[in-house]
């Protein structure tokens, strides 16, 4: 027995060593009926507003966080990756220090169907304005595709890719963000691959630049300014599970001026997302 371990841990090294070294192609999830996982997404936000005039500074600091958790099973899959056109969705915890939108009826099953060019959302209790959230998540019509953030080309582990940013700028207006396309900047890198039950997984990495034109303010001049985006996610690259982790940190910063007091405006803030393949029925 000890000696078939040794072989076995020889073999998975081997197998590490070579998927190292190869160039791969990058395969999105076939998700098929039935397929479940569990979703849980944490957030923490520290927001600093600074106001300086006549040599006297007045501000005010906001900290948000986020506990979310689900069930989502698809029903009937989508295409090339995409979101399912139908699943159900239960929600397990939502703890929000902050929200608009209301929070979700607790272990009751969402019904997400897509009809058309849009997602609609059905549940035996009234979901009222947390729908609103769910259309910002799911019906975004600028909404980049997984796709497009990709290689598009076999890659090896350490190699870096350059991203057209200009759709992930639109979506970025959707959020009223007057975003300088010209000078965005996004790139991909496939930071290393790795064996897992038999499943080729890599860890990729995102990292992205936006300066903002103008705030929509003609009162305000802005003096300064940048969204910074992060993102490490660990995910199976061969197209054969959707279980991912991902840690994204997102930063805002922005000086700008109005009327002779000079606005600091600073947000800080990392989120977790992992997703957890559950057992068939």
């Amino acid at each position: 027995m000890r000696s078939f371990a040794v072989s076995a841990a020889l073999v998975a090294t081997l197998s590490l060593s070579a998927a190292a070294d190869d160039a791969v192609e990058i395969k999105l999830p076939v998700l098929k009926a039935g397929d479940k996982f569990k979703v849980t997404k944490t957030e923490k936000t520290k927001s600093t507003e600074a106001f300086e005039a006549g040599g006297k500074t007045s501000g005010k600091d906001k900290d948000e966080s986020r506990l979310i958790v689900y069930t989502e099973e698809v029903v009937r899959a989508g295409t090339d990756g995409e979101k399912p056109t139908k699943a159900v969705r239960v929600y397990e915890k939502y703890d929000v220090t902050a929200t608009k939108d209301g929070v979700p009826p607790l272990n009751t099953p969402i019904t997400i169907t897509k009809k058309g060019n849009k997602f609609e959302f059905t549940a035996d209790k009234p979901l009222g304005e947390f729908a609103a959230a769910l259309g910002r998540e799911f019906n975004k019509p600028n909404e980049p595709s997984t796709k497009d953030f990709l290689p598009g080309k076999p890659i090896k582990p350490g190699e870096s890719w350059k991203i057209d940013p200009s759709k992930f700028v639109r979506s970025l207006a959707e959020e009223k963000l007057n975003v300088d396309a010209e000078k965005s900047v996004m790139t991909g890198k496939l930071l290393k691959t790795y064996t897992k039950d038999g499943k080729l997984f890599g860890v990729l990495e995102l990292t992205a630049a936006f300066p903002l034109k103008d705030l929509g303010k003609e009162a305000v001049t802005l003096k300064s300014s940048v969204i910074k985006m992060a993102v490490n996610t660990d995910v199976c690259i061969d197209g054969t599970d959707g279980a991912e982790s991902t840690r994204s940190v997102l930063g805002f910063d922005v000086v700008a001026e109005a009327t002779g007091v000079k606005i600091t405006i600073k947000s800080d803030g990392v989120l977790t997302s992992t997703k957890e393949r559950l057992p068939r029925k």
